[in-house]
């Protein structure tokens, strides 16, 4: 090592101190390394510390660079490489001004030679024992079964690439031996060569400076690394058994935690389960079917060892073997309503894209759940394809439920906040089954109730709204009656939450009925959306979970689901072309007046500014040129259309105007969106900007040259109903394709660090001081004085 011998004492005496961890022992040894890479001179023999660059052209060389580097070196220094050109520069006068420039061949015999005679003490604070074992002298070579000959037919047989190269090394062996006899320099040389080069692309064909060949070489590393590779390909990940995969497809109707599963997957999908005196009459009726009928078996295993297939035998042999079935035998059972399965979505990102969920086995071809699960797992239903697990012992199915169960995945632990909660349809159809002018005859209240628990649940029904001249019921009393079906319920919910359309004044007497009141668990005033019932720390689902539990909360937002679907199917939610028309219905003829008016306001303003722009009058903004100035203010006037004109599309609407609605409980959409389809599209831009110039000064052939106006550089004034001219359609699709473009670039930055992250993280572990501990360096940071629940 380049470094003094009280240095490496120094070192020798911090590395083998007990109290040294792992990680300060490779900051230590990195910078040891670092100041030997810096030194210029050698402290014991004062020769020159030089560079090694690939040779060019020549692959598996390194090119030692023997010549002094560094201009202060004192000229005593003898460089023996050097002195040996003493003999040839007295012939060639010419060789003076190269010798120092020379360099000598650094090839891994060298390499080897050296690293055989670094000194035992410099070993250890190197942290190598052997550092001569880092080169190869001898190559492994795989069993057969490692790299099997293939079939090819009538054409006869085909070698691993493997095989292929382990010959080309025998013959390029037996190649040098034989030059090496002959004596011949050249020959040697260019054999050794041969060798060194069939050496590395066994190892690695990858190295760059091989020579290329017209086929690749699968070589060793190649079959490790990567992510089709034998450590994340076949040990990390792999092929399991009793799982399936198909088209997931959504179903209002099952609980939150179920899944439903199709019959052909779950006569598949077998559970072993052991025999006992509870179990006997079932298994048994389980054996008489067979595989073929659900729910029945496909295997006995007895207690003696012996397996037997139903599927190959007949029902007189099935009776006989379910007459003899004893406590203690196994029976692999088909997949049946209960079971614990793992439900997963990939990409897995976070910890909620597996969970447990129980099976209900259904006719179909499709897992079916319900869309309240749809966001932790991210799916939606146009194609998306889900995996299943059946866990095949009563401990993994325990560590599943208790671990990985839909309960435990309520709350994400990211934020807090409530992942599984109501969405879209079920927002839309609370919203409107909870306004003011929404009352129900006793029969259709009753089937309401029906709806909502499927007439499994006793219920008290309330009180009538309306006694005379007929009895009534509300909306809002039949989400009093969801939260609390009965008075043995002790679901009692207290809540106010101010909703999206509440005007902030008068609370519960708001003309628009946007403030929400629960009192002991009845509805008093407001109309449910999405913050109520959807994952806020303010709503009504994580006020379940916070005061009466997990399993009331699955409860009320199961039945929320079949109570809203159930009525919305009945009541009709259509969305037509008119829903859209501006000129249409009560408040269109404003909307179109109102956008009208505030384009051309804005207009005006952008007049404004391009003017002065063009009288060199306009005050720039600090930082920025009389350019960017104008095209900061443009931007932002008529970025502001498109918010007026939604906010107002909100305002003047009908109120039964369907995407208004929407809109209005959260379920889908948003104010620019009604303004988008309905008024104007608003402007586009590229990365922040507006559409610069991308011909002569100008952004398409259709404009003048340097114009500046809304229209010519990216500004949509014509919505989607009205149809798009043929620039604004142009520049509509640049500002789409930029989405598309960050989408896909983000999603592969993002899993790729997030696949770092982990890997440094996975051996981190909360002891039991609840102090996050690495394996080697032990505690990362201490927790003082904090309460974790």
């Amino acid at each position: 090592l380049l470094l003094p011998t009280d240095t490496l004492d120094k070192y020798k005496r911090r590395l083998r101190k007990p109290q040294t961890d792992d990680l300060t022992r490779q900051m230590l040894q990195k910078r040891i390394l670092h100041t030997c890479k810096t030194t210029r001179l050698c402290p014991h023999c004062s020769y020159h510390n030089t560079s090694f660059r690939k040779g060019p052209g020549v692959p598996l060389i390194l090119r030692h660079a023997v010549g002094p580097t560094n201009k202060q070196a004192p000229e005593e220094v003898s460089l023996p490489f050097i002195d040996s050109f003493t003999e040839a520069k007295a012939f060639n006068k010419d060789l003076e001004s190269y010798a120092d420039k020379a360099s000598e061949d650094f090839n891994p015999l060298v390499a080897y030679e050296l690293m055989k005679r670094i000194p035992p003490n410099d070993r250890e604070i190197l942290g190598f024992q052997r550092p001569e074992q880092l080169l190869l002298t001898s190559l492994p070579v795989p069993p057969v079964c490692i790299r099997p000959t293939v079939s090819m037919g009538d054409k006869g047989t085909r070698e691993d690439d493997l095989t292929m190269v382990i010959g080309e090394i025998v013959e390029a062996n037996s190649a040098l031996q034989t030059q090496l006899q002959r004596g011949l320099p050249r020959q040697v040389l260019e054999a050794w060569e041969f060798l060194q080069e069939a050496c590395a692309r066994y190892v690695n064909s990858e190295i760059s400076g091989l020579q290329v060949k017209p086929k690749s070489v699968r070589s060793i590393c190649t079959r490790l690394k990567g992510k089709e590779g034998r450590f994340r390909g076949n040990l990390s990940g792999k092929r399991v058994d009793f799982s399936g995969r198909t088209v997931i497809s959504p179903d209002p109707n099952v609980s939150v935690e179920q899944v439903v599963i199709p019959e052909w997957v779950a006569k598949r999908m077998t559970f072993p389960e052991k025999v006992c005196e509870a179990s006997m009459n079932r298994l048994r009726m389980a054996i008489m079917r067979g595989p073929e009928e659900h729910p029945g078996a496909c295997f006995v295993k007895t207690s003696d060892g012996r397996t037997k297939f139903l599927g190959a035998l007949k029902k007189p042999f099935r009776k006989q073997i379910a007459d003899s079935l004893k406590c203690g035998d196994l029976v692999e059972r088909h997949m049946r309503n209960g079971d614990i399965v793992l439900f997963n979505r990939q990409p897995s990102l976070h910890r909620l894209s597996i969970m447990a969920h129980r099976a209900k086995v259904m006719p179909g071809r499709t897992f079916r759940f319900n869309e309240c699960v749809c966001a932790p797992y991210n799916a939606d239903f146009d194609g998306d394809e889900m995996n299943i697990h059946l866990p095949q012992t009563e401990e993994a199915r325990a560590e599943a439920m208790q671990l990985m169960g839909v309960r435990d995945g309520l709350v994400t632990p990211k934020s807090g906040e409530v992942a599984i909660c109501a969405t879209q349809d079920f927002l839309t159809g609370a919203f409107l089954l909870t306004q003011k002018d929404v009352f129900l005859s006793r029969d259709k209240f009753c089937q309401l109730c029906c709806f909502l628990s499927d007439g499994l649940e006793v219920i008290d029904l309330p009180p009538p709204a309306i006694l005379k001249p007929c009895e009534l019921w509300t909306g809002k009393q039949a989400i009093s009656v969801m939260l609390r079906p009965n008075h043995k319920s002790k679901v009692f919910v207290n809540l106010e939450v101010p909703e999206k359309n509440y005007t902030k004044k008068d609370q519960t007497l708001c003309h628009n009925d946007g403030y929400v009141l629960f009192r002991n668990s009845e509805l008093l005033s407001g109309n449910l959306g999405k913050k109520v019932l959807g994952g806020a720390k303010n709503g009504l689902f994580f006020r379940l979970i916070r005061d009466c539990g997990a399993r009331a909360a699955m409860d009320c937002m199961s039945r929320i689901a079949k109570l809203t679907s159930r009525w919305l199917m009945n009541r009709g939610f259509t969305i037509g072309i008119d829903d859209v028309n501006a000129e249409y219905g009560r408040g269109g003829g404003k909307v179109t007046y109102e956008k009208q008016r505030i384009t051309r306001e804005k207009y005006e303003m952008v007049g404004k500014y391009i003017g002065q722009y063009n009288q060199g009058t306009l005050e720039n903004k600090p930082g920025c040129n009389a350019e960017q100035t104008l095209e900061a203010l443009v931007n932002g006037e008529l970025g502001r259309i498109r918010d007026l004109v939604g906010g107002m599309c909100e305002e003047k609407l009908a109120f039964f105007n369907k995407p208004r609605i929407m809109a209005t409980c959260g379920s889908k959409g948003s104010p620019i969106n009604l303004c988008q389809m309905m008024a104007c599209v608003g402007q586009q831009n590229v990365g922040g900007q507006r559409i610069k110039d991308g011909f002569v000064n100008r952004t398409l052939p259709h404009f003048q040259k340097g114009s500046k106006e809304p229209k010519a550089r990216g500004f949509v004034a014509n919505s989607f109903y009205s149809g798009l001219e043929a620039p604004e359609f142009f520049f509509h699709t640049m500002g789409g394709r930029e989405g598309l473009v960050d989408t896909a670039v983000k999603t592969a930055e993002t899993g790729y660090m997030q696949r770092r992250l982990m890997k440094a993280l996975e051996d981190l572990a909360l002891k039991h001081l609840i102090e996050p501990r690495e394996m080697k360096t032990g505690i990362i940071w201490g927790i003082v004085g904090v309460i974790v629940l």
